[in-house]
C-alpha cells in the first residue's frame, strides 16, 4: 500500500501597521502581506488587490441621516469621530478632511471601528469609516 505525502501548512492571520507587514515580508517570516496602501519600499512589489471609499456615518435619528450624499458644508458644524493617529484610514481621513477645510472638527480618536460606530450610534456625532466595514444592514443607498 502506498501512502501519499501531505504537506501541511498553516494560514495565520495576524494584524500589523503596514511598514511592520514590509519588514516581516523582507526578512521572509512571512510569504505574503496585505497593507492598506502601496509599499513605498522598492525591494517590494505591490498590487492593489481591493479598493475601498472612506464614508460618513450617523445614527438613524441625526439630522444627516437617510440623505444619501453629505457635502462638507453639511460636515462643519459635527462632531467628527475618526481613527488613531499613525493609521493609513486616519491619513486618508486627514488627507480629505485638509481638502475639504474640515480639519478642525476632529472631536475624538478611536482605536477601533467598532468604537467609532458605538459612538455614533449614541448619537454624538458623525463618524468616518471606510464603506466596507459596515454590514449590509447599515448601508444606505445614494
Amino acid at each position: 500500500m502506498r501512502f501519499k505525502r501531505w504537506v501541511v501548512s498553516a494560514l495565520i492571520l495576524t494584524v500589523r501597521h503596514c511598514s511592520e507587514v514590509g519588514k516581516m515580508v523582507l526578512d521572509r517570516s512571512i510569504d505574503v502581506g496585505f497593507i492598506s496602501k502601496p509599499s513605498d519600499r522598492d525591494e517590494l512589489e505591490s498590487d492593489c488587490a481591493v479598493m475601498d471609499e472612506l464614508v460618513p456615518i450617523a445614527a438613524s435619528n441625526h439630522r444627516l441621516a437617510r440623505r444619501g450624499k453629505v457635502n462638507s458644508e453639511e460636515l462643519r458644524n459635527e462632531m467628527l469621530f475618526v481613527r488613531e493617529e499613525g493609521s493609513t484610514t486616519r491619513q486618508e481621513t486627514d488627507r480629505m478632511l485638509q481638502e475639504c477645510g474640515l480639519t478642525e472638527s476632529i472631536a475624538m480618536e478611536a482605536a477601533s471601528y467598532q468604537a467609532i460606530k458605538a459612538s455614533v450610534l449614541e448619537g454624538a456625532g458623525v463618524g468616518i469609516v471606510p464603506l466596507s466595514i459596515l454590514d449590509s444592514s447599515e448601508k444606505l443607498d445614494a
